[in-house]
């Protein structure tokens, strides 16, 4: 894997200046402001506590929730309690007839959200600099209707051209289900090659290896496993670090 990403062409963008953006000690008003900075209706993950809990009771349980947060970016070590998730399976359509017309959304603990909230927040401040101009969707300041309208245009400059030796052709590569083919080795291989430092893909490998699901069955957790590979739907850095796997392409 190591050897297929060193034959591409990513250019080292990660300066050390960004490096220690990124990696810089988490402190606990980081982490409260975090907290309060999250919305206070969304479901609740496998703990049961909705983020409005721990807002109400921040006095009682703040301590121990800047302790636990602060604790994985001190060690890159994630307990595996703090990552297990339940899925449940949104409809795409009114009357479901396949798998394929359901959306799986991760349940994600509150611990979790706070750590993956962090480091989204973090790395969103340099994804402008390190990320084409050719994508558009998530990153601040650019929007993924421009990309549309282009390819509108090239669209439609292919279909009018009818002169000269130069001939053009369009490929559409199919991204169907791509965040759950993801390979961990080949994202921390990019990771590397684009100039992020061990701490930080450390942070990522402690987020994406210990995780774990169950899924929910009318409304009860079923099941228990661990995935080999792919970025869960759902989660604030699963976008960025999926356009970080396509410099890639």
């Amino acid at each position: 894997m190591t050897s297929r990403v060193e034959a591409l062409l990513i250019n080292r963008s990660v300066s050390p200046e960004m490096n220690a953006s990124l990696t810089a000690p988490v402190s606990p008003d980081e982490v409260r402001r975090t907290v309060f900075a999250m919305g206070s209706k969304q479901a609740p993950g496998s703990d049961g506590f909705t983020r409005k809990f721990f807002k109400s009771f921040w006095d009682v349980v703040g301590g121990l929730v800047i302790d636990a947060t602060v604790s994985f970016f001190a060690t890159s070590k994630m307990l595996r309690s703090f990552n297990h998730m339940w899925l449940t399976l949104i409809p795409k359509v009114e009357n479901v007839e396949t798998m394929k017309q359901l959306r799986p959304i991760s349940l994600c603990q509150f611990v979790y959200k706070i750590i993956s909230k962090i480091m989204a927040a973090r790395i969103a401040l340099i994804l402008p600099v390190i990320i084409s101009d050719c994508q558009n969707a998530f990153i601040r300041e650019r929007q993924i209707v421009e990309n549309i309208l282009m390819g509108h245009e090239l669209m439609h400059y292919l279909k009018i051209k009818n002169r000269g030796k130069k001939g053009f052709i369009d490929l559409k590569v199919d991204m169907e289900k791509a965040y759950d083919r993801v390979e961990w080795p080949f994202l921390l291989a990019v990771l590397e090659k684009m100039g992020f430092n061990s701490t930080w893909r450390g942070w990522i490998q402690g987020c994406v290896r210990s995780a774990s699901f169950s899924v929910l069955m009318n409304g009860i957790p079923a099941g228990f496993f661990a995935p080999s590979r792919g970025l869960r739907q759902g989660d604030p850095l699963s976008p960025l670090m999926f356009f970080i796997c396509t410099r890639g392409l």
